[in-house]
């Protein structure tokens, strides 16, 4: 059984708030929410929990105003932006300010709750577990797996990314030494960015397979991504 985790859920729209909570304290978890940024600084003030989602368009202080604010905690939550902006922009300014995970409105309930779950899950692991050694950032988002001439094989989640390779979980193992390529989705780009690499090594993580995906050979496009990403 897995242990009950504090989410904080922070967004103006009370229907919504009401919903995500209700569907979050549905699959096990202790859920507080907050209606502005200013009531959000205050339940941080009481401890910190291990997952935030957070609106970014409210009054008064709002998402970004909250990202800001994080950066003076001692450990800051995993946070999940929830948002109506679309653009690449947006997108990137929450991932440099500290996001981990980014969800555009309206979004499928069944994506927030597989986003929310391996932000948990990734946030819970312990740091030993984590191989690479350059400094990576956590940001989970889909991709697809393709076979060398690009024909689609599986669906899985990048969950995080350094300047020279990734974590790539998948619900089936790959082989040390395949090679592979990604479509990356990224919120307001219109293609998928296209990364090929090889892998390092695999592990069992509950129902998906952690791979450890070193990069090849990256297009400029890609490389502009992975260094905006890392504020390189």
């Amino acid at each position: 059984m897995k242990r009950r985790r504090r989410i904080l859920v922070v967004d103006d729209e009370a229907d919504l708030r009401r919903l995500l909570a209700s569907i979050l304290t549905d699959l096990g978890h202790d859920v507080e929410t907050a209606a502005d940024g200013a009531t959000a600084l205050e339940s941080l003030g009481r401890g910190i929990p291990e997952l935030m989602i957070l609106d970014i368009l409210m009054p008064g202080l709002d998402g970004w105003g909250v990202l800001r604010s994080l950066e003076r905690l001692p450990s800051r939550p995993p946070v999940l932006v929830l948002t109506g902006l679309v653009d690449y922009p947006a997108f990137l300014r929450a991932v440099r300010e500290g996001a981990s995970a980014f969800l555009v409105k309206p979004f499928r309930f069944q994506d927030l709750i597989n986003t929310c779950q391996r932000m948990l899950d990734v946030h819970a692991e312990a740091p030993e577990h984590e191989r690479r050694r350059d400094v990576r950032r956590m940001l989970i988002t889909d991709v697809d797996l393709l076979s060398s001439d690009g024909a689609p094989l599986a669906r899985g989640d990048l969950v995080n990314m350094s300047v020279s390779g990734a974590r790539l979980d998948l619900g089936a193992p790959l082989r040390e030494g395949e090679t592979v390529r990604l479509a990356v989705h990224v919120p307001g780009q219109i293609r998928a960015l296209r990364i090929q690499g090889t892998i390092q090594w695999q592990r069992q993580t509950g129902d998906a397979f952690a791979h450890g995906l070193r990069f090849g050979t990256v297009g400029a496009e890609e490389a502009r991504f992975i260094s905006e990403i890392l504020g390189l």
